[in-house]
């Protein structure tokens, strides 16, 4: 389900009025309850993985593998990502999921998906590419982005390759295709842990000039 301002936790949390700029999920009670029963360290990641009715001849069966959306056909899809629990106030049975994971992962409400307890590497590179065409004025009027990008970008404990996230800063939202993870060692990998790990972030502008390019042939 897709997670809403009701999710919204208190102004002591750093994701407060955030939730739709991070990867925090609820989760239901019961699964609070194990991980705190068990000495599970922080963070605590979970890979959820779409699991869609299969259109062949066996209907009812299962597969994990996302369709492509008929309203979109040309939306990023991708099959698996990374959350972390913002709370365990969901239903049993439910896991509420901000809206660009809803998007990536092809999900409508009360689709069917797979949630594991998973340990991800650390992470030692992520290339980002805006594709907020105003990312240059925040860039301009900005003495330090990066410090804002870096701050902003803990609202995420994971960041999954191929996903497009946002960042809000001073109420106005930047959007950024994570093009590249590499884990420590500089392995490639689907997802990395940000959260207590020492990244560094690369800015890949390909995407972003593509854009400007064609705002600016439009105009003539």
């Amino acid at each position: 389900m897709p997670l809403t301002d009701e999710f919204n936790p208190s102004q002591l949390s750093q994701m407060y009025s955030k939730v739709q700029h991070g990867d925090k999920c609820s989760l239901p009670g019961s699964i609070g309850r194990v991980i705190f029963e068990k000495p599970y360290e922080v963070p605590w990641i979970f890979e959820i993985t779409p699991v869609k009715y299969s259109s062949t001849k066996n209907s009812g069966s299962l597969s994990s593998t996302p369709s492509r959306s008929s309203a979109d056909p040309y939306a990023t899809i991708i099959e698996r990502a990374y959350v972390s629990p913002l709370d365990f106030r969901a239903p049993e049975n439910y896991i509420f999921v901000p809206r660009w994971l809803m998007k990536h992962l092809n999900l409508n409400p009360n689709d069917v998906v797979d949630v594991s307890f998973v340990r991800l590497k650390s992470a030692a590179l992520v290339v980002l590419q805006p594709l907020t065409p105003t990312w240059d004025k925040l860039v301009t009027a900005t003495k330090d982005p990066k410090a804002i990008l870096e701050q902003e970008i803990n609202k995420y404990s994971s960041l999954t390759s191929g996903a497009d996230i946002s960042i809000e800063v001073e109420k106005k939202e930047f959007t950024f295709r994570v093009k590249e993870v590499l884990a420590e060692g500089n392995i490639a990998v689907h997802g990395v842990r940000i959260q207590d790990s020492d990244v560094n972030f690369n800015i890949d502008r390909s995407v972003l000039d593509k854009l400007i390019q064609h705002e600016k042939e439009k105009a003539l």
